[in-house]
């Protein structure tokens, strides 16, 4: 305001181009990154630990919810919530080994079942390594897949296996008896001319 009682404005203009250049490239890149999660079979999540040392899901990509097998009503996605839908027989064994790993700062990784709200059991590999921000906050960085074919594969080639073992032992069970009553009389029960011959010869073998 002058003297006078007229209004002066001063006024300060920015050519903000290169910003809001920048900015439309990240809004771009942020969109295309959204897109490639979208369409990976992949849940990747981001993990940052408060001030009370409790783990927070602070991002996750869309497709969280293939492995949660839908999406919560209270729209919660939390770490809790995750941990809540692994296999109780599981959880114990997970809690284990990210206790372990979260202290020492190391790689975590774990397959462990998840049951999802469709009320279907999912195996998943687990994994997620720390990651240094610069400012010294703890944080995580993670990928979960779906690796229910792979274990379903595993326990369809171990029960093969098992079978072939069964197998095996059967048959040498069956040799022998065969080995056996080539050698014995039907009748008698005693050693026939075959068993003979052999007994000679091994007599003979070492003198």
């Amino acid at each position: 305001e002058l003297p006078g009682g007229a209004i002066e404005v001063i006024g300060i203009a920015t050519d903000i181009s290169s910003s809001r250049a920048a900015a439309a490239a990240l809004a771009a890149s942020e969109a295309k990154l959204e897109h490639v999660l979208k369409a990976v079979d992949a849940y990747v999540y981001v993990l940052e630990s408060d001030e009370n040392g409790s783990w927070l899901t602070v991002s996750a990509s869309p497709n969280r919810e293939r492995f949660t097998g839908g999406v919560v009503i209270e729209g919660d996605a939390s770490r809790r919530e995750w941990i809540d839908l692994i296999h109780p027989d599981d959880r114990a064994d997970v809690a284990r080994q990210v206790a372990e790993t979260y202290v020492n700062g190391t790689q975590f990784e774990a397959s462990y079942r998840l049951v999802g709200y469709d009320g279907v059991e999912r195996w998943v590999l687990d994994r997620n390594v720390p990651y240094d921000t610069g400012d010294g906050r703890n944080v995580r960085l993670g990928l979960v897949l779906d690796v229910s074919d792979r274990r379903q594969l595993e326990r369809r080639l171990q029960s093969s296996v098992d079978e072939l073992r069964s197998a095996n032992a059967e048959l040498r069970t069956l040799r022998m008896q065969a080995e056996q009553q080539a050698r014995t009389d039907v009748v008698t029960g005693v050693h026939n001319r075959l068993a003979l011959s052999e007994h000679v010869a091994l007599a003979l073998g070492h003198g």
